[in-house]
C-alpha cells in the first residue's frame, strides 16, 4: 500500500468533486464494493485473487469481501469486512482486526461485512442518493443489485442520479472518478516505472529465447515465471505467436520455424498492481527479410509520427487519422494498396491493417502480404508505453 496520507487525500478530494454534483444534505452516499474469490473447480481452490483497482484507489487493502460506504455530507466513512473465526485461524494464523486495517488507510470506523446492507437500507428509505460504479464482476453485479434493490441488468448502466428517484450506477461519481485517475501522482509514476521496468525485463527474456525447434510455451513459461518471481503476475494472458494475424492468439502450442514473424504482446503486472503493456515483433530466424523490414519500417516511420503530433490542444482523432494516412502511403509505395490516398484514408482502409484504431498505449500495426498471393500472412505490432 502507500501512506495512509495518499488515501486520505483521495477520499478528501472525491467528496469535494462530488460536492458539487448536488446541494448539501443531498449528496448522499458512495458505496464501493470490492472483490471476492472465485472459486475454480470448488469454493476452497480459487482463482488467484485480485482486486478491484477503483477499490484499491480509495482504499488500499488488497483483501476479498471488503465494502465501503463515504458519506457525502459529512464526511463519514465506513470499512465494512469480517474478522477472521476460530477456523480461519487455525489455517492462516492469528490476523489483523479489520479496525487495525481500516486505521492503516486513515479510516477510523468498522464494521461487520453483513452490516454494510443496514448502511445501504438506511439510507434508502430516508430518501438517500446511492452512488457507486459500474461493476466488473458479476458477484458486485449481484451485490450491488441486492443492497439497493436495482435490477441487475442495469447496475452496470451509468447515468446521472434521476430526481424521480431512478438509479444506476452513478454517471457524478464514475466522472469523479475518472477525473482523479486520469492524472496520475509521483507515486503512481513511481510503480509505472517499476511495472515498465518489469516489463522490459520479461521482453526481454521471450526475445533471447526465440529459437528455432523449441514449443512457444516454452518461451512463454520463461516470461512469466520472471514475472511471478518479480510482480503480481501477468498483466493479461500472454500473447506470443507466429501467427499475429489473429490479434488474441493465446495458443502456446506451435514449434518455432524459420522465416516466421513471432509477435509478443505481454504485460507485467508489479505488487501495487500497476501494469505494463508491451508490443514487439521479431525474425524468428534472427534477421527480417527485405519485404518484413520494409513493412516493419511503415510501423515504426507511424509510431514516430503519433508521438511527434500528440500534444496539448491536438484531438485524439486527428493524430489517428495522419498515421493512418502515413501507413497507407508506405503500403502505396509498396505496391501492397492502390487507390487515392484521401479516399483511402476516408473509406477507413487503414482499419484492415489496424482494427483497433490508434490506442491509448500506442498500438501500431501493419499486416504484411505473401507478395506472390497477397493473402494475409502476419502482424507487426508496436505498443511503447506501460498503462494503468
Amino acid at each position: 500500500m502507500f501512506s495512509k496520507e495518499i488515501y486520505i487525500a483521495r477520499r478528501k478530494a472525491l467528496i469535494e468533486k462530488m460536492a458539487a454534483t448536488a446541494p448539501e444534505g443531498k449528496r448522499g452516499i458512495a458505496l464501493f464494493v470490492g472483490n471476492v474469490e472465485a472459486a475454480a473447480q470448488y469454493k476452497d481452490n480459487a482463482y488467484k485473487f485480485r482486486q478491484d483497482s477503483s477499490w484499491l484507489y480509495y482504499f488500499g487493502l488488497d483483501e476479498p469481501r471488503y465494502g465501503a460506504v463515504i458519506d457525502l455530507d459529512n464526511g463519514e466513512e465506513t470499512i465494512y469486512a469480517d474478522d477472521v473465526e476460530i477456523g480461519d485461524i487455525i489455517w492462516m494464523g492469528p490476523q489483523p482486526s479489520v479496525a487495525s486495517k481500516a486505521a492503516e488507510v486513515g479510516i477510523g470506523k468498522s464494521a461487520s461485512y453483513g452490516a454494510l446492507s443496514v448502511a445501504v437500507t438506511k439510507a434508502l428509505v430516508t430518501g438517500r442518493n446511492i452512488h457507486f460504479l459500474p461493476p466488473s464482476r458479476y458477484y458486485n453485479t449481484m451485490k450491488l443489485a441486492s443492497l439497493t434493490g436495482i435490477p441487475e441488468e442495469l447496475v452496470g448502466k451509468v447515468a446521472p442520479i434521476a430526481e424521480d428517484g431512478g438509479r444506476h450506477a452513478s454517471e457524478e461519481l464514475v466522472k469523479a472518478v475518472i477525473s482523479m485517475r486520469l492524472v496520475k501522482e509521483p507515486c503512481e509514476i513511481e510503480q509505472l516505472d517499476d511495472a515498465g521496468a518489469l516489463g522490459q525485463e520479461m521482453h526481454s527474456i521471450g526475445r533471447d529465447n526465440i529459437k528455432i525447434g523449441i514449443v512457444e510455451q516454452d518461451i512463454v513459461g520463461k516470461m512469466e515465471g520472471l514475472v511471478l518471481q518479480k510482480g503480481w503476475g501477468v498483466s493479461f494472458p500472454t500473447i506470443l505467436t507466429q501467427h499475429g494475424e489473429t490479434l488474441h492468439n493465446h495458443l502456446h502450442d506451435k514449434i518455432v520455424k524459420p522465416g516466421k514473424l513471432m509477435v509478443i504482446d505481454a504485460g507485467a503486472e508489479n505488487n501495487m498492481h500497476y501494469a505494463s503493456d508491451f508490443t514487439r515483433t521479431y525474425p524468428t530466424s534472427g534477421k527480417f527479410t527485405t519485404k518484413q523490414r520494409e513493412v516493419y519500417q511503415i510501423v515504426c516511420d507511424c509510431n514516430e509520427l503519433a508521438f511527434s503530433l500528440t500534444k496539448p490542444g491536438v484531438a485524439y482523432r486527428d493524430v489517428h487519422l495522419a498515421t493512418a494516412r502515413k501507413m497507407l502511403e508506405g503500403l502505396s509505395a509498396l505496391d501492397l494498396v492502390k487507390g487515392d490516398l484521401d479516399t483511402m484514408v476516408a473509406e477507413g482502409i487503414a482499419g484492415l491493417f489496424q482494427p483497433h484504431g490508434l490506442a491509448t498505449t500506442w498500438v501500431w500495426m501493419s499486416t504484411i502480404w505473401k507478395i506472390s498471393v497477397r493473402t494475409l500472412w502476419a502482424t507487426i505490432r508496436i505498443r511503447s508505453a506501460p498503462t494503468s
